[in-house]
């Protein structure tokens, strides 16, 4: 990726995390660019309609990246593929449901169901979350090949938050656990007072192309409510590989 693409792309994943309008100097600070740089790439990207600037000379994302969203999402899929089975999935563990795409060895945070009872994450849909401190990105480690996992495991992995496993041979030990009872588990190590568990979803090839995670609040979900919502996900998720495996086999 060239340079000012490279700085165009994280101008404009700033704006999009951002839950309010940026200044020029707002953006520039946060990603160490010099101000008239960054106000030449904004009046680049404003010209394309991807951000707005108001009248207060504030930015936020424009209409032209909705087209794109807009275009991604129509896309026939594995978010397709899975939508009704979310839903099942919530009424059933009566927990909100997310939903991951694993595609170039990354994550990407794909579709949410919330429950009644919903909870309140710092996921936004497209994100690219952490493999090793969530529960869908879990259940994508542990049905990975073991070449692309030590791949994995050769980087440094990051602590979010005091509960984070960081430690290469204490994951390892975790995915043999996980495999042996088909579903990952996650307490507290993305974000604090949060419980995830989660299985992979396989193409015809046994291969990870996405993950399913319950998601629910650490203090109403405990180790037994955990390992019913696991065993869950487990059927639920079997039958979509399953279906996703007659699809791509043309079946």
């Amino acid at each position: 990726m060239s340079t000012v693409l490279a700085k165009a792309v994280s101008i404009l994943n700033y704006i999009a995390q951002t839950n309010s309008p940026c200044g020029v100097m707002d953006i520039s600070r946060y990603l160490g660019m010099p101000k008239a740089s960054t106000s030449r790439l904004l009046s680049a990207l404003a010209a394309h309609n991807l951000v707005i600037k108001g009248r207060t000379g504030l930015y936020q994302m424009g209409p032209g990246s909705m087209l794109w969203a807009t275009a991604y999402k129509s896309q026939k899929g594995l978010s397709e593929l899975c939508l009704p089975y979310l839903y099942e999935i919530e009424r059933e563990s009566g927990e909100s449901v997310h939903l991951f795409a694993h595609e170039d060895k990354r994550l990407y945070y794909l579709e949410r169901i919330q429950s009644q009872r919903p909870v309140s994450t710092q996921f936004k849909l497209g994100q690219q979350p952490l493999f090793h401190c969530t529960g869908g990105g879990k259940a994508i480690l542990m049905a990975l090949p073991e070449d692309e996992l030590e791949e994995y495991l050769a980087h440094p992995l990051e602590r979010k938050t005091p509960r984070s496993v960081v430690n290469r041979e204490e994951l390892k030990n975790q995915l043999r656990e996980f495999r042996s009872r088909g579903y990952s588990e996650e307490n507290g190590e993305h974000e604090e007072g949060i419980h995830c568990v989660g299985v992979p979803v396989l193409d015809s090839r046994g291969y990870p192309v996405g993950a399913i995670s319950i998601v629910a609040a650490s203090y109403r979900f405990d180790e037994e409510q955990a390992a019913k919502s696991g065993e869950l996900l487990v059927r639920v998720g079997h039958e979509i590989s399953t279906k996703l495996g007659r699809q791509s086999s043309g079946k």
